[in-house]
């Protein structure tokens, strides 16, 4: 597994896109990387973006649970309660 982990802010060295990784997918050929979940606008959830593990470069570590709130939509089930 790279360095990063899941809950991590990451940021694609190659394309610049940004997000927390939210999942991690390592194929049978050795690939492996990340899905990403950029940042809500708007109150809108964005798609997830995937990032190749040898691009992944940590921004923060262990953002998820610091920014929960800039991550998620605030009717998500995760803040709902």
């Amino acid at each position: 597994m790279p360095a990063a982990k899941l809950g991590d802010d990451v940021i694609d060295v190659v394309s610049g896109a940004r997000g927390i990784a939210v999942t991690y997918s390592e194929s049978l050929d050795g690939s492996s990387g990340f899905w990403l979940q950029p940042k809500a606008r708007d109150g809108k959830k964005p798609s997830t973006i995937f990032v190749d593990s040898i691009a992944a470069h940590v921004m923060k570590a262990g953002a998820y649970e610091a920014n929960l709130a800039e991550f998620v939509r605030a009717d998500s089930p995760q803040t709902a309660g």
